[in-house]
């Protein structure tokens, strides 16, 4: 029988890849490389995916082609060289959601054309986590779309999955505080921006580690504005959503600044 293997929160910011060796950056680094060998372990099936930087404000969008490959090169931090990248989607899975989301009244449509921008978050996953290319179910951040709606979401895109025969695993992708230093910083020496921004990071991922679903969805408002928090974390309600509202534990495999602003690489245990 097919069931969730493991869910993963990594930051959608191209930082770790581009600056690996960067003093600042090196929780974050090791935390993907735990996560990858978490991943391995697990062996899916099937990868079901939520991106906060894959914005969409019309339909909820899906990837709907089977193989993409490409060059990246992120607007913010374009001085630092570009990511090649390389993915693979499960399209009759995908397929399979794509109208299922109409029972709770959201128009779905699948994205099937060659030069379609794929987001930071997608191409940081492919390349430091995902390096066995196990094939996704992608689907975008809709700007319009509240949490409950990206919980809903995330569980269709499950069931699709599961239906199908395929043992998944779940990964958001999206940071935690969104401070940056607008006036550039020196990686090495990178910091979250703010020691408020920083309490509220770590109250956060407290709650996560206790498994205490009820008390995450009641912080979570708190913590979007006192963190100024990427999408308003519907990264960790899809996450949340995909898992059915509750998981058996968490770790922290890393947590650290990207130029300013906060990530965290989290590992559920459905």
């Amino acid at each position: 029988m097919a069931n969730i293997k493991s869910a993963y929160l990594i930051p959608s910011s191209p930082l770790p890849v581009l600056q690996p060796d960067a003093k600042g950056m090196q929780p974050l680094v090791e935390g993907l490389d735990r996560a990858k060998k978490s991943l391995a372990a697990a062996s899916p099936g099937v990868i079901v995916a939520y991106s906060s930087a894959w914005v969409a404000v019309v339909d909820q969008l899906w990837l709907t082609r089977s193989e993409m490959t490409g060059r990246f090169v992120d607007p913010t931090w374009h001085e630092l060289g570009h990511i090649d990248w390389r993915i693979t989607v499960d399209v009759p899975v995908t397929e399979k959601a794509v109208p299922a989301t109409s029972e709770f009244g959201v128009t779905s449509r699948g994205v099937d054309y060659d030069a379609f921008p794929i987001d930071s978050g997608t191409i940081v996953f492919s390349q430091s986590v995902n390096t066995n290319d196990v094939p996704l179910v992608l689907t975008s951040n809709n700007l319009y779309h509240d949490w409950g709606t990206t919980q809903n979401i995330a569980r269709t895109a499950v069931d699709a999955a599961l239906s199908a025969g395929h043992d998944v695993s779940v990964v958001g992708m999206g940071g935690l505080s969104g401070s940056i230093f607008r006036e550039g910083i020196d990686f090495d020496e990178d910091r979250i921006h703010s020691p408020e921004e920083d309490q509220a990071n770590q109250k956060l991922l407290d709650l996560l580690v206790s498994s205490d679903t009820q008390a995450i969805e009641s912080y979570v408002p708190e913590y979007n504005e006192a963190a100024r928090a990427d999408m308003g974390m519907k990264h960790l309600g899809f996450i949340l959503g995909a898992l059915g509202g509750s998981y058996s534990s968490a770790e922290v495999l890393g947590y650290g600044p990207l130029g300013g602003s906060g990530g965290a690489v989290v590992e559920f245990t459905p």
